[in-house]
């Protein structure tokens, strides 16, 4: 599988990571583009790492574990979960997109704009529905079993870092980064205490200040 993974990042720029599910462990850990280590040994050693240091593809970055990324919708089975939770969706739920989500003023673009591609749980997800998962988002920290929205997110960021985003995973691998799930008082700062969920509904589809690495991403999987 490392093989496997390496031929299949090769000339690429990005990061495999596969994990054994009953433990843990990782099977597979690549980042591309890659560097022979033997060009960090011997007479040679000052002046490859230089050149390797002034490479814009970073081949000394190892982006499984320090490389962060907005998820996107490999972000959305998750919330899927935390919504049938905190019982605020079911698997019948659905939502009627046509390619918009107008609920918050400005529109949000969905990929998907034929009638019933959301028409349920399992169609959001098949079909990558943003305005399903947008309204997904806000349900959760709009739950009225909060007092109010920055409880309500409180809530969701707890959950967030229960699946491992938002801080080091302890793999025993040095420099790992944590990624990133704002608390709620970045949101008090940059916002100066006026926010709501319509402020950083794209939470809800991977992407506002949400930042994961690789590793975190398989592991929540």
């Amino acid at each position: 599988m490392q093989q496997l993974a390496e031929k299949l990042l090769k000339n690429k720029v990005g990061s495999i990571v596969a994990i054994e599910p009953k433990t843990g462990g990782i099977i597979t850990m690549v980042s591309g583009p890659d560097y022979n280590p033997n060009d960090l040994s011997g007479a040679a050693f000052r002046k490859n790492y230089g050149k390797m240091v002034l490479d814009v593809s970073a081949p000394l970055l190892n982006r499984a574990i320090k490389g962060q990324y907005q998820p996107g919708s490999t972000y959305k089975p998750l919330e899927a979960l935390i919504g049938l939770n905190e019982g605020v969706i079911t698997p019948r739920s659905g939502i009627d997109c046509r390619g918009f989500y107008y609920n918050c003023g400005q529109p949000r673009k969905c990929l998907e704009k034929w009638p019933g591609h959301a028409a349920n749980l399992r169609l959001a997800i098949a079909h990558s529905c943003n305005s399903f998962f947008i309204n997904t988002y806000r349900l959760i920290v709009d739950n009225p079993k909060y007092k109010n929205t920055k409880d309500g997110y409180a809530a969701w960021k707890h959950y967030m870092n229960a699946f491992g985003y938002g801080g080091r995973l302890g793999v025993d691998l040095p420099s790992e980064n944590g990624g990133n799930i704002p608390d709620t008082s970045v949101y008090n700062r940059v916002y100066r205490n006026a926010w709501n969920s319509c402020t950083n509904l794209t939470l809800g589809i991977g992407q506002d200040m949400m930042l994961v690495t690789p590793l975190q991403m398989a592991n929540t999987m």
